[in-house]
């Protein structure tokens, strides 16, 4: 999954939670309060709009707390990736901006060879 945020792309292992409303936690005042005392004292007294449990929250205000506190077995999976042009486990990763003037880009992942992509047929 690839979006752009602040400028900047992103990837991520999940679609983008917007589009998945299972991802979504109900809305009432007993549930926006923070959970968890791992998350930031800043963050604390901000009403919720928007969440990927244990992942990212999204306040009423456009701030987005992206603080961990999942299983670690995940936390890997979630760490980002520079592009890079020589192949690792089979794929090359590039950045490319398709409008500098608003900074929209993609990433592209490359394939190693014919052999490790799906068949076309």
């Amino acid at each position: 999954m690839v979006r752009i945020v602040d400028r900047q792309v992103e990837t991520s292992p999940l679609p983008l939670y917007r589009s998945h409303p299972s991802y979504a936690t109900s809305h009432n005042d007993s549930d926006n309060n923070i959970r968890k005392g791992s998350y930031t004292a800043m963050a604390s007294n901000k009403k919720i709009v928007d969440e990927v449990p244990g992942w990212i929250r999204v306040f009423e205000d456009g701030t987005v707390d992206r603080t961990w506190t999942g299983t670690p077995e995940m936390e890997p999976l979630l760490k980002p990736v520079s592009p890079h042009e020589e192949f690792i486990n089979g794929v090359a990763v590039r950045d490319q901006i398709i409008d500098p003037k608003t900074g929209l880009a993609v990433r592209i992942y490359v394939p190693g060879n014919e052999e490790q992509c799906p068949d076309q047929s």
